[in-house]
């Protein structure tokens, strides 16, 4: 595979892992994967000795803080989105791009093979 498409896959990569961190919060059945261990196999899940029936303590919160909190991740998830939808933008203009040069490198072969053909006829 081209290395900078590698590379753009591993960016997009990235910034899902950055949106599914703000919109996911962490439990003890789902637990945090590095970026960098996405690429290899998963191995078998490590049964945890937590004790699953105890609550955290929540403190009491106003609801402007909550609303406030909401919007600045709202605008975050929206900003990452926009920055993710540039990206796959680059991504299919490359790949555009490259189906364009190829395909005019085929009609050009062809037009070659050809005349080589009509040349080849004409001395014979």
């Amino acid at each position: 595979m081209d290395e900078s498409i590698k590379e753009f896959v591993h960016s997009i990569n990235k910034d899902a892992n950055k949106l599914n961190n703000n919109i996911i919060t962490r439990t003890s059945a789902l637990q945090n994967i590095p970026i960098n261990n996405i690429y290899t196999k998963p191995s078998a899940p490590q049964p945890s000795n937590q004790n699953t029936t105890s609550v955290a303590a929540v403190s009491p919160v106003a609801p402007d803080t909550y609303q406030q909190q909401d919007f600045k991740k709202i605008e975050s998830l929206i900003n990452n989105l926009q920055s993710l939808e540039k990206k796959i933008d680059r991504f299919f203009k490359l790949i555009e791009k490259r189906v364009v040069n190829n395909s005019k490198e085929i009609s050009i072969r062809i037009k070659l093979k050809e005349t080589d053909e009509s040349t080849d006829s004409k001395q014979e």
